[in-house]
C-alpha cells in the first residue's frame, strides 16, 4: 500500500511532490529499490524562510522492498540541512 500511494497522500498536505532518482527491480520482481528526491512545503514564517534561503525542504528517501523476506527498509536524509551546513544553497 505504501508504494502505491506514494508520492501523494491527502493526509500529508505539506508534501509537494517527488522525482525518482534511481530505480531497480530484480528479474523475478521480488526486490524493488527506488530512490526519490522529495519536496516539502514547511510551515515556517516567510521571513525565516528568506533568511535561511529556502522555500522548500528537500529530502532523499530510498525504499528497498523485498517480497521474498517480506521486508520494507526505508532510508532517508534531509538534503536541505546537509546543503545549508556545507555552505551551499
Amino acid at each position: 500500500a505504501y508504494e502505491r500511494r506514494f508520492p501523494t497522500c491527502p493526509l500529508i498536505p505539506m508534501f509537494v511532490g517527488s522525482d525518482t532518482v534511481n530505480e531497480f527491480k530484480s528479474e523475478d520482481g521480488a526486490i524493488h529499490v527506488i530512490e526519490r528526491r522529495c519536496k516539502l512545503d514547511v510551515d515556517a514564517p516567510r521571513l525565516l524562510k528568506k533568511i535561511a534561503g529556502v522555500d522548500y525542504v528537500y529530502f532523499v528517501q530510498k525504499n528497498s522492498l523485498n517480497s521474498r523476506e517480506r521486508t520494507l527498509h526505508i532510508e532517508a536524509y534531509n538534503e536541505t540541512a546537509f546543503c545549508l551546513s556545507a555552505g551551499s544553497p
